[in-house]
This record gives C-alpha cells, structure tokens and sequence, in this order.
C-alpha cells in the first residue's frame, strides 16, 4: 500500500509540473504573438532609488518598478519597459557600472537622475516633461533616441558627457527646448553635422559644450547646435562653447526670440571657438536674424 501511495503522489506531482509548463508556454506565446508591443508599465509615485542591477533585473517578482511580473515568475526587464515620473518625485538608478541600452519610454513630470560611471543609451522617445539628471554616467541618444517633451537637463557630475547623436533630440526647429544647467563641470556633446537645439544654459567652471560640423537643409548649410535661450556663466569660472569641423553655434531656432543676453561673472572668461550665426527660422532653409547682447 505504501509503495502504491508513493507511485501515485510521484505521478500527480509529475503531472502538476507538466501542466505548469504547458501553461508557461501558452502564457508566453500570448505575450508575443497577441501583445507583441510589450506595452507593460509601471508608475513611480514617490522618491526611489535602484541599482542598475535591480532596475534591469528579470527575476524580481514583487518589485512593480523594476519589472512586470506576469504570471508564473514570467517577468519582463526594465529596459524593455515604460516608466511613469510623477511630478514631485524623483526616480534614481545608481551603481551604473556597465552600459545600459535603454529602448522603451521614461514619461511623467518628474526626474530622472542617474548615477555612476558608465553610459546609458536612449534609444526609443521619450515623453518626459520633467528633468533629466546627469550625475556621473555618460548619457547618450542615439537611433530613434528622443527626448521632445523634456523640461529640463541638469549636469551635476564633471564626469557626466551629454551626447546628442542624432537630429532632433529635443524635438525639431519649431519646438521648444530644454534648459541646460552645469552645477560641476562636465560636458554636452553634438554629434557631427546633426541639428539640435538647446534652451537656456547656465555654466560653471569647466563646463564645456560642442559641435561638431554643420546640418545641410535643400543645400544650405545650417548651425549644428542652437541656443533657444540666454547664457550664464557665475562668477570666478571659465567655460567653452568649442567646436570642430568648422561647426556653428545658431542663435535662436523657429520663433524664439533671437536675441542671446550673455551675462559673464565677475573675474570670469567664456570661450566661443565657434562662430555664431543666424540661427533657423521657422521656414527651412531659411535663417532668423540674431543678435547679441552681453
């Protein structure tokens, strides 16, 4: 009888395990072939931080944030995933240690700060109406990597190299643009002969932006790099507006008003080893005409 007993629970256990996954693989041939978009998203409704490894961990079952779980232990990583800020609230992701390619949408009226050491590609849109903040990786948009919506940039890290490599990051010539804010240094990076542009900056000591090259509309040469806003540098600093191959820094894109006020501080140099020029009118390929005050 025993031994009857102990035939009969190994075969229901046997069973039970192999209707498990049966309905494992029903589950995850439903999530590809009926929702093949992966639209699964989470809301961060109050100040949170993660590691890198938790925010792209794919075995974490109760944390809504980092994954969607959706049955099973079945859960999706970060990284193929949408992400909602709520204003007020800022969202952290540190120890960055390794590059993350990131594809899927970061939304809300929130932050997003980011720490550590290495990069994080954006390369899906982005609808984030708050501000992006760089304190220590590298941040790069690249493919399809945009950012049209986004209120602000801070730079809070030397480290941190914002880098625009493709046209249009921040939305195009008629739209409007996030201000720029360097608090320790670092660097913001246009790639070679894409269009973008840039609200109001604010430098400090050993903030440095570039250019590199030109965009061409119908044949007319166009400023790589557009200053929507004023620029400010505290006093007792020195900053760089640098550019290579040749490329312009435009003042004013669409229907911003083309006058720059550059306000230098006391015992402070500004360097423009660029030159300024007309920047893009609302018609390409025409040009706006700008001027200067300091």
């Amino acid at each position: 009888m025993k031994n009857y007993d102990s035939k009969y629970a190994l075969i229901k256990n046997n069973i039970k395990e192999s209707l498990k996954i049966f309905f494992k693989s029903i589950l995850i041939s439903s999530l590809f072939f009926f929702n093949t978009s992966n639209s699964f998203s989470a809301t961060v409704t109050a100040n949170r931080t993660d590691s890198l490894t938790a925010f792209t961990s794919t075995n974490v079952i109760s944390n809504a944030v980092n994954v969607a779980c959706i049955s099973f232990g079945i859960c999706l990583p970060a990284s193929n995933r949408s992400n909602t800020i709520n204003s007020g609230v800022t969202y952290t992701i540190n120890s960055i240690t390794s590059n993350l390619s990131y594809s899927r949408n970061f939304s809300g009226a929130g932050t997003l700060r980011l720490d550590g050491t290495a990069r994080v590609n954006f390369t899906g849109g982005n609808s984030l109406s708050g501000t992006l903040r760089l304190n220590g990786p590298d941040v790069l948009f690249s493919g399809s990597g945009q950012a049209s919506s986004l209120g602000a940039v801070r730079i809070t890290n030397s480290g941190s190299n914002l880098m625009l490599n493709r046209h249009d990051v921040f939305g195009n010539h008629t739209s409007s643009s996030p201000s720029i804010t360097f608090t320790a240094g670092g660097t913001l990076t246009n790639g070679t002969n894409f269009f973008n542009h840039i609200g109001a900056v604010t430098l400090v000591n050993g903030a440095t932006i570039t250019t590199d090259g030109n965009h061409s509309s119908g044949g007319t040469a166009i400023a790589g790099m557009n200053l929507d806003g004023d620029i400010t540098l505290g006093n007792n600093a020195t900053a760089n507006f640098n550019s290579t191959n040749s490329g312009n820094y435009g003042l004013g894109t669409g229907v911003n008003t083309v006058n720059r006020n550059f306000t230098i501080g006391s015992n402070s140099t500004l360097n423009v080893n660029g030159a300024l020029v007309n920047g893009q009118a609302v018609t390409c390929p025409n040009h706006n005409t700008a001027s200067i005050t300091k």
